[in-house]
């Protein structure tokens, strides 16, 4: 009788041993299928993303670069964005920071457009993808419109708006054509050569940053205020790709937008200062976006 017990014991724990090890298995299977599904998510969208998305990062990466160092020395390089007799005798400074802007909002442009084309399960999952496209639409919102300077007095849009979303979206097409016939690549050859051309779309951008040049202290406070804008959301969306770049940490970013933001304020001479109403007006901005990259009172 206990020689059959100990049987019927050991018979059942066999049965349990042998249950838990298939349920086991089936877990293992049904985590492996589970990853490599996961796995060729991320290459089809890798896929489609191609390199976009990694040149549109460094050519965030270089534009703040740029700004940073403007903002180190502004009345010194203000004085090196000079314009020649034609677009191919200017001041080297002055053509690279057009490239640089042409480059940002090409590539943010391209990167929008490949992130719609993903299936929407996807860009519904994937919260880098919505901070990115969204983060595009709040820089050149920063450039083109007058939300910025919402409750100052000296703002008058038709004299201080200075690139107009049909010029962003001319740069962006022509910008688009251009990296597409290089293969995913727009040489300084074939920027130069658009820069050059009489008639080209980057003229905007030539002029906006030719203000910061002259004599037009009311227009250069403005631009330079815009400049500072959009250089503190550009470090605040590559806060997630720290580690190619030195960034400050937040509490000295909005230190630093103060800083410049009062120097284009001094600049401009306007009645109402920028540090209060811009740096609200922005941290707006970024709300109305869903783009909340640093704090700022509002």
């Amino acid at each position: 009788m206990n020689t059959e017990i100990i049987v019927a014991i050991i018979s059942f724990l066999a049965g349990i041993l042998v249950a838990l090890v298939g349920g086991l298995t089936k877990l293992l299977e049904y985590q492996l299928e589970k990853r490599k599904l996961e796995v060729q998510e991320r290459q089809d969208i890798a896929d489609v993303l191609g390199t976009s998305q990694s040149n549109f990062v460094r050519a965030t990466r270089e534009l703040y670069r740029k700004l940073s160092s403007f903002f180190d020395r502004p009345d010194e390089i203000r004085q090196w964005l000079e314009p020649g007799s034609t677009p191919e005798s200017d001041a080297n400074l002055l053509r690279e920071f057009v490239r640089l802007l042409f480059n940002f909002i090409t590539l943010g442009r391209i990167t929008q457009d490949t992130i719609i084309s993903l299936p929407v399960t996807i860009t519904k999952e994937r919260s880098d993808l919505q901070l990115t496209f969204v983060f595009v639409d709040l820089a050149l919102d920063i450039l083109a419109y007058g939300g910025l300077f919402r409750e100052i007095d000296g703002h008058n849009p038709e004299i201080q708006d200075f690139i107009y979303m049909g010029n962003i979206e001319a740069i962006a097409e022509v910008g688009t054509r251009l990296w597409k016939e290089g293969e995913q690549n727009i040489s300084r050859t074939t920027f130069d050569d658009l820069y050059h051309s009489p008639e080209s779309s980057l003229s905007a951008l030539r002029d906006f940053f030719v203000l910061l040049h002259t004599d037009q202290a009311t227009s250069a406070g403005f631009i330079m205020a815009r400049l500072a804008a959009l250089r503190a959301v550009l470090a605040g969306f590559l806060y997630d790709y720290s580690w190619t770049i030195y960034l400050p940490d937040e509490g000295t970013l909005v230190k630093e937008l103060e800083a410049h933001l009062h120097y284009a304020s001094e600049t401009s001479k306007v009645a109402e200062p920028f540090v209060d109403h811009v740096a609200r007006n922005l941290g707006r901005l970024m709300s109305l976006y869903g783009c909340k990259l640093f704090r700022l009172s509002q």
